[in-house]
C-alpha cells in the first residue's frame, strides 16, 4: 500500500516543525492537488528548488510529490495565466497531480539540518548554534572545531575539494592558521558580527557582497562558497529522514542541480 502524501512528509516535519521556520518565510505545502492526508504517493523527486524543469522530470518520473528546500510561493498569486515561472509550475503541477513541499529556515535551524550537515562534511567537532533561538538547540548557522589547527590556506583548499568549487571567493586571510569555524548554508551575511564574537577564525558562508567582505576587519576570514554549494547537502537529509521512516520506496534526487550556475574562469 502506497503511503500518503503526508506520511512521506512527516519525517520531515519531525526533524524540522514548522514553527521553527522565520516569521518571512513560507516552509510547508506549496501545491496540493488535494488532501495530502488521503491521496497516495507514488515517488518522490528532491530537488533544492521547484523549477519548470523538475516538475517535468516528475512527471516523466511518474512521481506526485517534490519536496524541496527553498519556497516556490512568497508572494501571493493573483492568477494562473502562465504568465510566469511560478504560474506554470503550479498550474502543471495541478493538472498532474503533484504535491510540492518546501522545508526552509525550519530545515536550516533544525539540528542535523542544513548548517550541522555542512559541518559534518567539513570535518568540524563540538558544534553548536550560531545564532540560538527560543528552542534550546535550534538556531541558525553553526561553529565547531577542527580536530587540529591548520594553515588558512590549507582549509580554503579543503573547502574547494569537499563542497566540488570551480572557484571560490574570500576576504583577506586573517590568520594564518584555523580551528574555529562557523558555517551558514545559503545567504549568511547578517551573521558575520556573531561569526566573530564566537571566536570563528574564518565563517563560511554565500551571497556575499563587496561590502560584506570589508566587515571582516582583518578579524576573520570571509569565505563565499555559492548557495547551492552550501546547501546542497539537505538533499542527503531529506532522503535519509523519508528512507528510514517508509523503507524501500521511491525516491529521486533531481537529475540536473535546480538552480545551476555556470562558471567560466579565464
Amino acid at each position: 500500500m502506497k503511503p500518503t502524501l503526508s506520511e512521506v512528509i512527516e519525517p520531515i516535519e519531525e526533524a524540522a516543525p514548522r514553527g521553527w521556520q522565520e516569521e518571512w518565510d513560507n516552509t510547508g505545502w506549496q501545491v496540493a492537488p488535494g488532501d495530502p492526508e488521503q491521496m497516495g504517493c507514488s515517488g518522490v523527486l528532491l530537488s533544492l528548488d521547484a523549477t519548470e524543469a523538475v516538475v517535468d522530470e516528475a512527471v516523466r518520473e511518474g512521481l506526485n510529490l517534490v519536496v524541496c528546500h527553498h519556497p516556490l510561493l512568497f508572494r501571493g498569486v493573483k492568477r494562473l495565466v502562465g504568465a510566469t515561472a511560478v504560474e506554470r509550475i503550479v498550474a502543471r503541477a495541478l493538472q498532474h497531480g503533484i504535491g510540492i513541499y518546501a522545508a526552509h529556515t525550519n530545515m536550516d535551524a533544525a539540528p542535523g539540518g542544513v548548517n550541522f550537515r555542512l559541518a559534518e562534511r567539513l570535518g568540524l567537532r563540538q558544534t553548536r548554534v550560531l545564532v540560538p533561538g527560543a528552542v534550546p538547540g535550534v538556531g541558525l548557522g553553526c561553529v565547531g572545531e577542527l580536530a587540529e589547527e591548520v594553515p588558512t590556506e590549507q582549509f580554503l583548499d579543503h573547502l574547494t575539494r569537499t563542497l566540488d568549487l570551480p572557484c571560490l571567493r574570500h576576504s583577506a586571510i586573517a590568520t594564518d592558521s584555523v580551528r574555529r569555524v562557523a558555517v551558514c548554508g545559503g545567504s549568511g551575511s547578517e551573521f558575520i558580527e556573531a561569526a566573530g564574537a564566537a571566536g570563528a577564525q574564518l565563517y563560511l558562508t554565500a551571497d556575499l557582497k563587496y561590502h560584506d567582505f570589508q566587515r571582516a576587519e582583518g578579524r576573520l576570514t570571509l569565505v563565499d562558497g555559492g548557495h547551492f554549494e552550501t546547501e546542497r547537502q539537505i538533499l542527503d537529509v531529506f532522503y535519509e529522514l523519508i528512507s528510514k521512516k517508509i523503507p524501500n520506496f521511491a525516491i529521486h534526487r533531481a537529475a540536473v542541480p535546480s538552480n545551476a550556475v555556470g562558471y567560466r574562469i579565464g
